[in-house]
């Protein structure tokens, strides 16, 4: 089980979100094709193009030309809107991780705008250690990005509801009858 040390999720909640991704893995192998690979296809194509045509002197304003920001920022705008989704008012669990995911989301917008503002800026004046280090702090962003966005898809209404409706059954299934006599 991988800690997401970076939204501070006690067990519970971290071992609701790991059974939420197993017991949904065609729905989200289908957002990893749509919502990760289709914005990034085109990215990794003009990169590479690029190296073709021109070598790798320019290595740096080719990766660090703000692309990678503006795709993190479609990620967590994109998972935005399922976690303000209306939810079953008895699923605390979604509403706590709700909760912290919300802040961080934000948190990440504003860093991918700003290191979106840098890369743009200021891109013909850095030197290859300091695109080296706008880039690692991009690459950084950009993870943590798609792991919120992650999260995010985890926590929508449709798939939020059918892992509530299926706990609540099992509970309910497992204690129903005991104290009949």
């Amino acid at each position: 089980m991988k800690k997401r040390w970076f939204l501070f999720l006690n067990a519970e909640q971290e071992n609701y979100l790991v059974s939420l991704r197993r017991e949904n893995k065609v729905s989200f192998i289908t957002w990893i094709l749509f919502s990760i690979i289709l914005p990034l296809a085109p990215y990794i194509i003009s990169v590479l193009i690029n190296f073709l045509l021109t070598g790798f002197c320019n290595w740096g304003k080719i990766i660090n030309n703000g692309s990678l920001p503006i795709i993190s920022y479609g990620f967590i705008t994109a998972g935005i809107v399922y976690i303000m989704e209306k939810i079953k008012n008895d699923n605390l669990i979604i509403f706590q991780l709700r909760e912290r995911i919300m802040p961080v989301a934000v948190l990440l917008l504003f860093l991918n705008s700003s290191i979106f503002i840098l890369e743009t800026s200021v891109k013909d004046t850095l030197n290859t250690i300091q695109h080296a280090i706008v880039l690692v702090v991009s690459l950084f962003i950009f993870y943590y990005s798609l792991r919120v966005s992650q999260n995010m898809f985890f926590l929508q209404r449709k798939i939020s509801d059918k892992q509530f409706d299926t706990i609540y059954r099992e509970e309910t299934n497992s204690t129903h009858g005991l104290n009949w006599e």
